[in-house]
């Protein structure tokens, strides 16, 4: 086989790589420290404001977060290995015939040692190879968000025409199967009809470099470790994304109190959505407890749920004493919820729809009295509403958000 002449720019080019190199492994490592915030806020702002699946879209948050903890492995082991790299420079500079073996112990004089040029070459070759697999990386992670992103937006559509429980999850399953028909065909005829446009792009070159130039097991046994080194990492990201409102959240069973910074506005990381419910602070220091419910564009199709079945709502959400009856056609997301302090119903009655200043997060906001209650820590506990679709009837979601506070 005929080798490949490298042009002399070419050459010029890949001698002096390490100082681009250095430069765009700084700035992407700050970049995907930074990136996550947004990504966490678009995704939630998908569910919350457009009324996109929340399922799918923890699936497309999970595939991001574990792309970008992977990319972060890989720039950071990239620029440790540069900086390894600069000091072996150094080192062949003022000692280029490495080991003096007249000088070590006889022990040690049949050992084989390598001078300093010798291994700052293959840390090269290493550091070039990881900077070429991370923007293969990068190129996969845009093939899949284009996939999730069709998805997301035909689910976004088909809510946007008012449709049914029973006819949502039918174009939502019919657009999947569609998606997925569309790329085996393509996988299977690409061969075919596309072979010299696919041969030719960049990531088939860079996927079949990979695979020619590295035995296949050892590709395998290089991911499989990859894999598992990042997965730990990515978790903590993952897990703070709660955004299934039908869900009951898992309570701790601990006799000690659990609080969550991100359940108080005075706390939270700034700029971060709320999945569900929020108060000013967790030390109430006058009489007023500011309440935030997160509000969600799918609420709109459950009030249309419970207007079509009234009679089965009212059981569910039976009438209070001294309280109006809820009618039918005034019915808000307001209606969803229950409100207490530790185990006594708080009747609200002012409620009013604001919107974030740091996200534009749309929130029920209410001013909860909380003066004759008794000092100590107590526990603001949220009862939510839900449609069941399977057995076409309402539940109430006990302790969809429980927040402590301080008197």
């Amino acid at each position: 086989m005929e080798e490949t002449q490298i042009p002399k720019w070419l050459t010029k080019i890949q001698n002096n790589s390490w100082e681009p190199e250095i430069i765009i492994s700084g700035f992407s490592i700050a970049f995907f420290f930074i990136l996550p915030k947004y990504i966490y806020n678009f995704t939630a702002m998908l569910i919350q404001d457009f009324g996109a699946d929340a399922l799918l879209s923890f699936v497309q948050y999970t595939i991001m977060i574990f792309i970008i903890t992977s990319l972060k492995v890989l720039f950071i082991g990239h620029l440790t290995l540069r900086g390894l790299w600069t000091g072996l420079v150094g080192l062949s500079y003022v000692f280029p015939n490495g080991v003096k073996k007249e000088l070590l112990k006889k022990d040690l004089k049949d050992l084989t040692f390598k001078k300093p040029i010798d291994i700052v070459i293959e840390i090269e070759k290493i550091c070039s190879l990881i900077f070429s697999f991370a923007f293969m990386i990068i190129l996969y992670l845009i093939r899949i968000m284009i996939f999730y992103f069709v998805l997301i937006a035909g689910n976004i559509i088909f809510y946007a025409f008012n449709l049914n429980s029973a006819a949502m999850q039918f174009a939502q399953l019919t657009l999947i199967a569609i998606v997925i028909v569309i790329f085996v065909i393509f996988q299977t005829f690409k061969k075919k009809m596309f072979w010299e446009h696919t041969s030719n792009s960049v990531s088939s070159n860079l996927i079949h470099t990979f695979s020619t130039n590295i035995s296949k097991k050892r590709m395998r046994l290089i991911l499989l470790s990859f894999i598992i080194i990042t997965i730990p990492l990515s978790y903590s990201s993952i897990s703070k994304f709660k955004f299934d409102v039908q869900r009951k959240l898992r309570i701790s069973k601990s006799n000690l109190t659990y609080v969550d910074q991100n359940n108080y506005l005075n706390e939270k990381n700034n700029g971060l959505r709320i999945p569900r419910a929020a108060i000013n602070s967790f030390l109430i220091e006058n009489s007023l407890l500011e309440l935030y419910i997160s509000s969600y564009k799918r609420d709109e199709g459950l009030i249309r749920d419970i207007q079509a079945n009234f009679d089965k709502y009212k059981i569910v959400m039976p009438k209070v004493p001294g309280v109006p009856e809820v009618d039918i056609n005034k019915l808000d997301q307001t209606g969803l919820y229950q409100i207490f302090v530790d185990d006594e119903l708080i009747l609200v009655k002012d409620w009013l729809l604001k919107k974030g200043v740091d996200n534009s997060q749309k929130f029920l906001t209410a001013e909860i009295p909380v003066d004759n209650i008794s000092s100590g820590i107590h526990t603001l506990k949220i009862n939510r509403v839900r449609w069941r679709k399977k057995d076409k009837d309402f539940v109430i979601i006990k302790d969809w958000a429980s927040i402590p506070f301080k008197m």
